[in-house]
């Protein structure tokens, strides 16, 4: 099958793109691809370029973006929207300059956003980020949505409390369902109800006395290091400040 691509789409004059599309596929192309080459188009013009495109193709249309302005799955969404039935991505988002549309959170907005099965054992998503990682050694922020370490983490005490007893009002998506897991982080800003549960999983019981002496203890700490309190440093400070 012959696959024609309009390299820089976005740029084009969209009367010329609608005549070019049409005579590639007149000469026999089973598929033609758009392409936001400099990732500079915002949503809604790329959800009218792509309705244009589908509207002369009759073959399918695929769509390719980047994420120079941060708006790749954005855009990849709005040609979905108009249309566009082929999708490309990278994993974690890799590729040139800023990269690609990361294909974790193109696959997670499909399938529970968009209800659409896309066929991908989504429950390998967070594994083989990881995977591309350890090859690359670029490594995945931790905040990044869906994969990274911290995408279901929460600290506040609310929303510690909260995700322990209805993990639904803070975890749209059950983490487990992309091979991920949610932790609570401690931090400045951490309270009792946090540092009883990271000390629950690790096997420690404690009265409130000890509690809120952690607390105290967790919060001086992290503000010290400007991280979060990692388990082996809140057994140290169980150790020293409540003797358990």
């Amino acid at each position: 099958m012959i696959r024609f691509n309009a390299t820089d789409t976005t740029n084009a004059d969209v009367g010329f793109l609608k005549q070019v599309l049409s005579a590639v596929v007149a000469a026999g192309a089973g598929e033609v691809s758009i392409s936001d080459l400099t990732g500079t188009a915002i949503p809604g013009a790329m959800a009218y370029i792509g309705r244009e495109a589908v509207s002369v193709a009759g073959v399918p249309v695929r769509i390719h973006c980047h994420n120079d302005f941060g708006l790749a799955l954005a855009n990849t969404l709005a040609a979905v929207e108009a249309g566009a039935t082929i999708v490309d991505g990278t994993i974690n988002g890799l590729g040139e300059r800023t990269g690609n549309v990361s294909l974790d959170e193109l696959i997670a907005a499909l399938e529970f956003l968009y209800g659409i099965d896309t066929g991908v054992d989504i429950k390998r998503l967070t594994e083989l980020s990881r995977m591309l990682e350890e090859m690359t050694g670029v490594a995945v922020p931790k905040g990044k949505p869906i994969v990274g370490r911290y995408a279901f983490a929460h600290t506040l005490d609310a929303h510690a409390m909260g995700v322990v007893a209805h993990p639904e009002l803070y975890e749209l998506i059950d983490p487990s369902l992309e091979g991920n897991e949610g932790v609570v982080v401690l931090g400045k800003g951490s309270g009792p109800k946090g540092v009883r549960f990271r000390l629950r999983r690790l096997g420690i019981e404690a009265t409130d006395e000890q509690v809120a002496r952690l607390v105290e203890a967790v919060n001086k700490t992290a503000s010290a290091t400007r991280s979060a309190v990692t388990d082996d440093e809140l057994r140290r400070l169980v150790k020293e400040k409540s003797g358990l």
